[in-house]
Order: structure tokens, then C-alpha cells, then sequence
């Protein structure tokens, strides 16, 4: 638990950087090669959007000790402090940039997701949800996850998990994650997906 309050800095070579340089060179050459880090512009603090893009940079520099042996796939509307972030001359070396258009839009195909998976759970627990209003959890607590998600469908997705449970009555379980705050001091470019995370383990 105490990693997922450290600092991204830290975060990144306990869970990444560490790992990799205990790995023999076979072990290495098995292991999967792209790291992908979705909606980066839905990062909540301006500043860790920038702090990631740097720590990446750093760990992918031909200095890098130890040599990171993996590519990173960045997904990001185009901000300008992200664009200008971008801009370094050291990422500029070993960054190719794909423009896809403003076509894509997490947030409605993330409010649908979920206003449809959680119709299947009322429908899925019977009676259990007899007392419910048709369209629960409603529209405005569609939007609050959609807020939390920053883009993340692996947070909707969880979530949905954790209602729909069998075991469990959707209704306490939905209020047991709306009830989740994040502390100011958490340092996190994702604190609701971490704190859902810490809640369902």
C-alpha cells in the first residue's frame, strides 16, 4: 500500500526500473515491450502530467542506467502544456507523433458503457433492485464516475465489477465507492483508479 502513495519518481523505479535490472538478459527478451498510459490530458494534477512525461524521458535517455528496454504508447488530447512538454529537446530524439483527430471522446463512450452495464446489474439481481428507480444509479452519479474515471475505462470498468458483485447489493456497494475521497496529499496522476484499487484489494 505505502507505493501507491510515493511520489511517481518513486513509483516508477520501484515498479518498473527495479524489476527490470534484477531480470536476466533471457528474461528480459520475453517480457511484453509497450508500456501504454491512456488520457494523459486527463491526468488531474497539470504539474504529474509533466512530471511523467519527464520521468520517461529521463529513463528512456541513451544515459539511462539501467537501459529501459521498453517503448512507451502516450495518448493524449493535444494541451498546450502537454505539447509544449513534448517540445524537449531530448524527447524530441526518440518521440514519433500521430495526430488522430478530435473524433474520439472517452467521456460519452464511458458514460454509455456504464449507463448500459449498470442496467444489466439491476436487471441481473431481480428483486434485490425491485425497490430502485428505473433508470438508477442516474444520471448525475453517471457523470461523478465519468468525472473520477479521467478517461480510464479500467475505472469504469472496475467499478462495474465491484457493483455488480452476486454476493453483494449493488446499491451499498455503489455508495461504498462514492464515498471515497482523495486525500490532498495524494500524489497520483490517477487517485481515484488508485484508491478504487486500495478499496477492492
Amino acid at each position: 500500500p505505502d507505493i501507491i502513495q510515493a511520489s511517481l519518481e518513486t513509483q516508477f523505479h520501484e515498479l518498473i526500473v527495479k524489476p527490470c535490472s534484477q531480470l536476466s538478459p533471457e528474461q528480459l527478451s520475453i517480457l511484453p515491450r509497450l508500456i501504454v498510459i491512456d488520457g494523459l490530458d486527463e491526468c488531474v494534477d497539470i504539474a504529474s502530467q509533466e512530471r511523467l512525461l519527464s520521468i520517461i524521458r529521463q529513463a528512456k535517455s541513451a544515459d539511462a542506467q539501467p537501459p529501459l528496454p521498453f517503448e512507451f504508447l502516450i495518448c493524449s488530447r493535444p494541451e498546450p502544456r502537454i505539447r509544449n512538454a513534448f517540445r524537449h529537446e531530448q524527447l524530441q530524439l526518440i518521440l514519433d507523433c500521430t495526430e488522430l483527430g478530435d473524433s474520439f471522446q472517452s467521456g460519452v463512450d464511458i458514460a454509455k458503457y456504464l449507463k448500459d452495464e449498470f442496467s444489466m446489474i439491476q436487471q441481473g439481481h431481480g428483486s434485490a433492485m425491485a425497490h430502485v428507480a428505473q433508470d438508477w444509479p442516474g444520471n448525475h452519479i453517471i457523470q461523478q464516475l465519468v468525472q473520477r474515471a479521467c478517461g480510464q475505462f479500467v475505472y469504469a470498468a472496475t467499478v462495474l465489477k465491484y457493483v455488480g458483485d452476486y454476493r453483494a447489493l449493488p446499491t451499498e456497494r455503489l455508495k461504498i465507492i462514492l464515498n471515497v475521497t482523495v486525500p490532498e496529499y495524494f500524489d497520483s496522476p490517477y487517485p481515484d483508479l488508485d484508491l478504487l484499487y486500495m478499496l477492492i484489494l
